[in-house]
């Protein structure tokens, strides 16, 4: 498998990222695409990373909508993979954390034989923020291996997500584009592929307490929420092989809800864990909205 990280001026998480990946794939094949990171941490991260694995960055500047450009790497990594591959997208305020042995990675593989029609795989741990939705999409479990959810029109999360694990060729005999938004490519999916199917004992999560950006910048609001929060770097603890086995072999009816089955490193953060600083804080997201209105006016 290869892991593509997306990654922008993130230089700590990035290499906690790297680095889980690292510690659970045996001689992982790892491929960073960077979006012109220009502060002086994340570019001597990307100088540390390019000693051991591919790092890349665009010719243009030009970003896409408020995930800079995400997208246009997204392209990138998918236009540069073999048709043979599986490849995982994942972020860089993402890691793995649990091993997966060669035999875990190649049911992976085989699963994907197995449904002929489909393209994605989701490898992230449920958000026990999104509990209660989460539990009305996801559809009756009658396997120990994936669960798949409702098809919502125009909705992401059913047959595509951002973070994903893929069939390489049958992205590029459909000629995949990624567009823009997250819920533009729902829709693209859904008009190609089957459902989507989760993983019931994923690898990846989502960070804590992640410091962030819009389009590459930070608005006022989104600083004053960083501060409250004390957005930084809480890295997760990645299980040992005893441990990822006890999950893997858990009730199968347990869903992996992040916070029910991983411990942050050094730290007890309230629960459900927050994921974007801006998340609860209604007054600030008013004072953004303000703020991005004014922007397009100027």
């Amino acid at each position: 498998m290869i892991f593509c990280i997306f990654s922008y001026n993130r230089g700590r998480h990035l290499l906690n990222c790297v680095s889980s990946i690292e510690q659970c794939i045996e001689a992982p094949d790892i491929r960073v695409f960077d979006d012109n990171s220009d502060d002086p941490e994340t570019l001597a991260a990307l100088a540390v990373i390019a000693q051991k694995h591919t790092v890349t960055t665009p010719e243009n500047d030009a970003g896409q909508s408020k995930h800079g450009g995400l997208y246009g790497n997204m392209q990138r990594a998918l236009d540069s993979l073999p048709g043979e591959a599986y490849a995982c997208f994942l972020q860089d305020d993402m890691q793995l954390v649990r091993p997966l042995s060669k035999d875990e990675l190649g049911a992976i593989y085989q699963h994907f034989e197995d449904f002929e029609s489909m393209a994605f795989m989701s490898p992230t741990f449920l958000k026990l923020s999104k509990k209660e939705k989460s539990l009305k999409k996801i559809l009756p479990i009658d396997n120990t291996f994936y669960f798949t959810r409702k098809i919502i029109n125009q909705s992401a999360g059913t047959c595509y997500s951002d973070i994903f694990i893929a069939h390489v060729g049958r992205l590029q005999k459909k000629r995949w584009t990624f567009e823009n938004r997250e819920k533009l490519n729902e829709i693209q999916a859904q008009n190609y592929f089957e459902p989507m199917h989760c993983l019931l004992s994923p690898f990846i999560i989502w960070l804590p307490n992640v410091s962030c950006y819009r389009g590459k910048k930070k608005s006022l609001a989104l600083k004053i929420a960083e501060k409250q929060c004390k957005a930084g770097l809480y890295p997760a603890k990645i299980m040992t092989k005893e441990e990822s086995e006890a999950f893997i072999h858990r009730d199968d009816k347990m869903l992996p809800f992040a916070e029910d089955h991983i411990s942050i490193v050094g730290v007890n953060l309230k629960k459900p864990w927050s994921l974007h600083p801006l998340e609860g804080r209604r007054v600030l997201k008013s004072l953004e909205k303000i703020e991005l209105a004014i922007a397009k006016i100027l």
